[in-house]
Protein backbone atom coordinates (compact mmCIF):
# COMPACT_ATOMS: atom_id res chain seq x y z
CA UNK A 1 0.00 0.00 0.00
CA UNK A 2 2.83 2.48 0.86
CA UNK A 3 4.60 1.98 -2.18
CA UNK A 4 1.42 2.41 -4.57
CA UNK A 5 0.88 5.19 -2.55
CA UNK A 6 4.61 6.58 -3.15
CA UNK A 7 4.59 6.12 -7.00
CA UNK A 8 0.81 7.98 -7.22
CA UNK A 9 2.56 10.84 -5.72
CA UNK A 10 5.77 10.62 -7.35
CA UNK A 11 3.06 10.81 -10.94
CA UNK A 12 1.46 13.48 -9.32
CA UNK A 13 4.77 15.38 -8.63
CA UNK A 14 5.71 15.22 -12.19
CA UNK A 15 2.66 15.82 -13.68
CA UNK A 16 2.28 19.38 -12.05
CA UNK A 17 6.59 19.94 -12.65
CA UNK A 18 5.76 18.64 -16.38
CA UNK A 19 4.97 22.59 -17.61
CA UNK A 20 7.60 24.38 -15.52
CA UNK A 21 9.93 21.70 -16.96
CA UNK A 22 9.05 21.93 -20.43
CA UNK A 23 8.54 25.75 -20.28
CA UNK A 24 12.42 25.54 -19.02
CA UNK A 25 13.26 23.50 -21.96
CA UNK A 26 11.83 25.84 -24.34
CA UNK A 27 13.74 28.34 -23.18
CA UNK A 28 16.82 26.61 -23.22
CA UNK A 29 16.24 25.51 -27.11
CA UNK A 30 15.79 28.88 -27.97
CA UNK A 31 18.50 30.18 -26.65
CA UNK A 32 20.82 27.97 -28.13
CA UNK A 33 18.88 28.06 -31.26
CA UNK A 34 19.79 31.86 -31.31
CA UNK A 35 23.20 31.00 -30.58
CA UNK A 36 23.55 28.89 -33.71
CA UNK A 37 21.22 31.85 -35.81
CA UNK A 38 23.88 34.41 -34.95
CA UNK A 39 26.92 32.30 -35.32
CA UNK A 40 25.57 31.25 -38.63
CA UNK A 41 24.97 34.67 -39.60
CA UNK A 42 28.79 35.79 -37.87
CA UNK A 43 29.65 33.09 -40.20
CA UNK A 44 28.81 34.61 -43.39
CA UNK A 45 29.20 38.08 -42.27
CA UNK A 46 33.10 37.67 -41.95
CA UNK A 47 33.24 35.70 -45.27
CA UNK A 48 31.71 38.72 -46.85
CA UNK A 49 34.67 40.73 -45.50
CA UNK A 50 37.59 38.56 -46.62
CA UNK A 51 36.06 38.85 -50.10
CA UNK A 52 34.26 35.51 -50.70
CA UNK A 53 31.51 34.70 -52.94
CA UNK A 54 29.82 32.57 -50.98
CA UNK A 55 30.00 30.33 -47.99
CA UNK A 56 28.16 26.98 -46.69
CA UNK A 57 27.80 26.68 -43.32
CA UNK A 58 27.47 24.20 -40.35
CA UNK A 59 27.40 22.99 -36.94
CA UNK A 60 29.33 21.48 -34.61
CA UNK A 61 28.57 20.84 -31.66
CA UNK A 62 30.22 23.39 -29.89
CA UNK A 63 31.44 25.70 -33.14
CA UNK A 64 30.45 26.69 -36.28
CA UNK A 65 32.48 26.17 -39.13
CA UNK A 66 32.45 28.07 -42.85
CA UNK A 67 33.82 26.24 -46.03
CA UNK A 68 34.16 28.04 -49.14
CA UNK A 69 32.33 26.11 -51.57
CA UNK A 70 35.23 24.11 -53.02
CA UNK A 71 35.29 22.03 -50.17
CA UNK A 72 31.51 21.54 -49.30
CA UNK A 73 31.97 17.65 -49.92
CA UNK A 74 34.31 17.90 -47.09
CA UNK A 75 32.24 19.46 -44.36
CA UNK A 76 31.41 16.36 -43.02
CA UNK A 77 34.27 15.22 -42.12
CA UNK A 78 35.57 18.76 -41.48
CA UNK A 79 32.51 18.23 -38.85
CA UNK A 80 33.51 15.41 -37.21
CA UNK A 81 36.97 15.79 -36.80
CA UNK A 82 36.37 19.14 -34.96
CA UNK A 83 34.04 17.62 -32.60
CA UNK A 84 36.97 15.22 -31.93
CA UNK A 85 39.85 17.25 -31.53
CA UNK A 86 37.94 20.28 -29.42
CA UNK A 87 36.48 17.37 -26.84
CA UNK A 88 40.45 16.12 -26.79
CA UNK A 89 41.50 20.09 -26.47
CA UNK A 90 39.64 20.65 -23.53
CA UNK A 91 39.85 17.44 -21.90
CA UNK A 92 43.70 17.79 -22.32
CA UNK A 93 43.52 21.52 -20.89
CA UNK A 94 41.21 20.32 -18.09
CA UNK A 95 38.21 22.62 -18.97
CA UNK A 96 34.65 22.27 -19.49
CA UNK A 97 32.71 22.43 -22.56
CA UNK A 98 29.67 24.53 -21.21
CA UNK A 99 31.27 27.44 -19.61
CA UNK A 100 34.66 27.38 -22.19
CA UNK A 101 33.41 30.02 -24.31
CA UNK A 102 31.76 33.24 -23.94
CA UNK A 103 29.97 32.56 -27.34
CA UNK A 104 30.29 30.25 -30.14
CA UNK A 105 33.12 30.33 -31.32
CA UNK A 106 33.12 30.66 -35.50
CA UNK A 107 35.56 28.95 -37.84
CA UNK A 108 35.90 30.24 -41.29
CA UNK A 109 38.29 28.13 -43.92
CA UNK A 110 40.16 29.94 -46.43
CA UNK A 111 41.80 28.23 -49.85
CA UNK A 112 42.70 31.79 -51.21
CA UNK A 113 45.90 34.00 -50.07
CA UNK A 114 44.43 36.92 -50.36
CA UNK A 115 40.85 36.13 -48.86
CA UNK A 116 43.02 35.17 -45.76
CA UNK A 117 44.87 38.31 -46.02
CA UNK A 118 41.80 40.03 -45.61
CA UNK A 119 39.90 38.09 -42.82
CA UNK A 120 43.31 39.02 -40.68
CA UNK A 121 43.47 43.04 -41.57
CA UNK A 122 39.69 43.13 -41.69
CA UNK A 123 38.77 41.17 -38.62
CA UNK A 124 41.68 40.82 -36.57
CA UNK A 125 42.57 44.60 -37.72
CA UNK A 126 46.31 43.95 -37.85
CA UNK A 127 49.11 43.65 -41.29
CA UNK A 128 49.42 40.45 -42.69
CA UNK A 129 52.23 38.18 -42.10
CA UNK A 130 52.81 36.19 -45.77
CA UNK A 131 53.95 33.15 -43.60
CA UNK A 132 51.04 32.59 -41.35
CA UNK A 133 48.79 30.37 -42.26
CA UNK A 134 46.11 31.18 -39.04
CA UNK A 135 44.35 33.89 -37.41
CA UNK A 136 42.79 33.21 -33.68
CA UNK A 137 40.91 35.42 -31.87
CA UNK A 138 39.70 34.12 -28.35
CA UNK A 139 38.28 37.26 -26.42
CA UNK A 140 34.62 37.05 -24.58
CA UNK A 141 33.22 39.36 -27.82
CA UNK A 142 33.45 36.51 -30.53
CA UNK A 143 35.51 33.89 -30.77
CA UNK A 144 37.02 33.39 -34.81
CA UNK A 145 39.31 31.23 -36.30
CA UNK A 146 40.79 31.83 -39.38
CA UNK A 147 42.46 29.32 -41.43
CA UNK A 148 44.23 29.13 -44.72
CA UNK A 149 44.38 25.42 -45.47
CA UNK A 150 47.07 23.71 -47.70
CA UNK A 151 46.41 22.08 -50.44
CA UNK A 152 49.22 19.67 -52.26
CA UNK A 153 49.48 22.75 -54.47
CA UNK A 154 50.30 25.33 -51.98
CA UNK A 155 53.52 23.29 -50.44
CA UNK A 156 55.92 20.35 -51.23
CA UNK A 157 54.41 17.11 -50.70
CA UNK A 158 50.96 16.30 -49.48
CA UNK A 159 49.75 18.53 -46.50
CA UNK A 160 47.36 16.80 -43.84
CA UNK A 161 43.69 16.24 -44.85
CA UNK A 162 41.72 19.13 -44.89
CA UNK A 163 40.08 18.25 -41.76
CA UNK A 164 43.34 17.82 -39.54
CA UNK A 165 44.56 21.46 -40.72
CA UNK A 166 40.89 22.73 -39.71
CA UNK A 167 40.76 21.19 -36.30
CA UNK A 168 44.34 21.45 -35.23
CA UNK A 169 43.49 25.28 -34.95
CA UNK A 170 40.59 24.35 -33.22
CA UNK A 171 42.68 22.82 -30.77
CA UNK A 172 44.79 25.77 -30.90
CA UNK A 173 42.27 28.07 -30.34
CA UNK A 174 41.55 25.45 -26.97
CA UNK A 175 44.57 26.19 -25.50
CA UNK A 176 44.97 30.05 -26.48
CA UNK A 177 41.09 30.54 -24.33
CA UNK A 178 42.93 28.40 -21.54
CA UNK A 179 45.51 30.23 -21.16
CA UNK A 180 43.36 33.52 -21.38
CA UNK A 181 42.60 36.46 -24.04
CA UNK A 182 45.16 38.64 -22.29
CA UNK A 183 47.86 36.33 -21.42
CA UNK A 184 50.17 36.24 -24.57
CA UNK A 185 51.68 32.95 -25.33
CA UNK A 186 54.52 31.70 -27.50
CA UNK A 187 53.42 31.34 -30.61
CA UNK A 188 54.49 28.17 -31.79
CA UNK A 189 52.38 26.44 -28.63
CA UNK A 190 49.04 26.64 -29.45
CA UNK A 191 50.26 25.57 -33.02
CA UNK A 192 52.20 22.36 -31.29
CA UNK A 193 49.20 21.50 -29.20
CA UNK A 194 47.07 21.65 -32.62
CA UNK A 195 49.50 19.05 -34.03
CA UNK A 196 49.79 17.21 -30.63
CA UNK A 197 46.19 16.77 -30.30
CA UNK A 198 46.26 15.35 -34.03
CA UNK A 199 47.99 12.02 -31.98
CA UNK A 200 44.47 11.80 -29.83
CA UNK A 201 42.06 12.52 -32.53
CA UNK A 202 43.43 12.40 -36.15
CA UNK A 203 41.92 9.33 -37.26
CA UNK A 204 43.01 6.52 -39.32
CA UNK A 205 43.93 9.01 -42.29
CA UNK A 206 46.35 10.57 -40.27
CA UNK A 207 48.99 7.96 -39.81
CA UNK A 208 51.51 8.95 -42.12
CA UNK A 209 51.56 12.53 -40.97
CA UNK A 210 51.81 11.47 -37.21
CA UNK A 211 54.67 9.18 -38.51
CA UNK A 212 56.33 12.10 -40.09
CA UNK A 213 56.36 14.19 -36.65
CA UNK A 214 57.67 11.20 -34.91
CA UNK A 215 60.53 10.68 -37.24
CA UNK A 216 61.20 14.12 -37.34
CA UNK A 217 61.22 14.62 -33.36
CA UNK A 218 63.87 12.32 -33.36
CA UNK A 219 65.69 13.49 -35.70
CA UNK A 220 65.92 16.72 -33.40
CA UNK A 221 66.19 14.93 -30.71
CA UNK A 222 69.62 13.19 -32.27
CA UNK A 223 70.94 16.24 -34.01
CA UNK A 224 70.21 19.51 -31.59
CA UNK A 225 71.03 19.89 -27.89
CA UNK A 226 68.79 23.06 -27.15
CA UNK A 227 65.70 22.47 -26.08
CA UNK A 228 63.10 22.96 -28.55
CA UNK A 229 61.36 26.14 -27.42
CA UNK A 230 64.43 27.86 -27.59
CA UNK A 231 65.57 26.55 -31.05
CA UNK A 232 66.63 29.38 -33.46
CA UNK A 233 66.09 27.68 -36.46
CA UNK A 234 62.72 26.96 -37.57
CA UNK A 235 61.63 23.55 -40.04
CA UNK A 236 59.55 20.30 -39.57
CA UNK A 237 62.24 18.98 -37.34
CA UNK A 238 62.04 21.88 -34.82
CA UNK A 239 57.73 21.83 -34.69
CA UNK A 240 57.95 18.05 -34.32
CA UNK A 241 59.66 18.86 -31.49
CA UNK A 242 57.95 21.62 -30.02
CA UNK A 243 54.83 19.08 -30.58
CA UNK A 244 56.59 16.32 -29.11
CA UNK A 245 57.12 18.09 -25.85
CA UNK A 246 53.38 19.78 -25.84
CA UNK A 247 52.51 15.43 -26.54
CA UNK A 248 53.95 14.94 -23.72
CA UNK A 249 52.87 17.22 -21.34
CA UNK A 250 49.25 17.11 -22.41
CA UNK A 251 48.59 13.57 -23.06
CA UNK A 252 51.61 11.32 -22.68
CA UNK A 253 53.70 10.46 -19.84
CA UNK A 254 53.49 13.57 -17.79
CA UNK A 255 49.67 14.01 -18.86
CA UNK A 256 47.93 16.74 -17.17
CA UNK A 257 50.58 18.94 -16.93
CA UNK A 258 49.27 21.30 -19.54
CA UNK A 259 46.26 22.09 -17.52
CA UNK A 260 48.63 24.19 -14.77
CA UNK A 261 51.83 25.05 -17.43
CA UNK A 262 48.32 27.07 -19.53
CA UNK A 263 47.72 28.88 -16.38
CA UNK A 264 51.37 30.23 -15.92
CA UNK A 265 50.93 33.08 -18.57
CA UNK A 266 49.59 35.92 -16.77
CA UNK A 267 52.17 38.74 -16.26
CA UNK A 268 53.24 39.69 -12.73
CA UNK A 269 52.62 43.44 -12.14
CA UNK A 270 54.90 45.68 -14.48
CA UNK A 271 55.14 42.23 -16.89
CA UNK A 272 54.42 42.66 -20.40
CA UNK A 273 54.72 38.90 -20.74
CA UNK A 274 55.58 35.80 -19.47
CA UNK A 275 58.25 33.84 -21.68
CA UNK A 276 57.77 29.89 -21.93
CA UNK A 277 60.87 29.23 -19.19
CA UNK A 278 59.09 31.18 -17.01
CA UNK A 279 56.12 29.50 -17.47
CA UNK A 280 57.78 26.34 -16.84
CA UNK A 281 59.37 27.14 -13.90
CA UNK A 282 56.05 28.11 -12.44
CA UNK A 283 54.90 24.81 -13.76
CA UNK A 284 57.72 22.87 -11.82
CA UNK A 285 58.60 21.43 -15.47
CA UNK A 286 62.07 23.07 -15.82
CA UNK A 287 65.65 21.96 -15.26
CA UNK A 288 67.70 19.09 -16.91
CA UNK A 289 66.18 16.40 -15.64
CA UNK A 290 63.05 17.33 -17.36
CA UNK A 291 64.19 17.51 -20.52
CA UNK A 292 66.61 14.49 -20.36
CA UNK A 293 63.30 12.73 -19.44
CA UNK A 294 61.16 14.08 -22.33
CA UNK A 295 64.42 13.43 -25.06
CA UNK A 296 64.29 9.99 -23.66
CA UNK A 297 60.53 8.97 -24.42
CA UNK A 298 60.83 10.68 -27.70
CA UNK A 299 64.13 8.22 -28.64
CA UNK A 300 61.55 5.23 -27.78
CA UNK A 301 58.34 6.83 -29.43
CA UNK A 302 55.59 4.67 -31.04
Amino acid sequence: MRGGTMWGVAIWAACLAGPALAQEKSAEEAAKGGSLAESARMAGEYAKLAGMQGVVVQQAEAITVALPPSLSKQMSAVIASVNRYHAAALKGTSRQGADFWGKRPVVVVFTERNQFASHVRRVEKRSFDPSERASIVVGEDQPVVGIWVETPNTRAGVPPSVEIQVSEKVAAAVLARAAGAKNPVPDWLPEAFGRATSFQAAGPNGRSYLAEIRRNAQLYTRSQQEPPWNAKQEGLQTQSAQAAFVYWVTYGPKAGKMADLAKQFVPEENQERVEFPQALQRAQLSGDQTLGSWRDWVAIWR
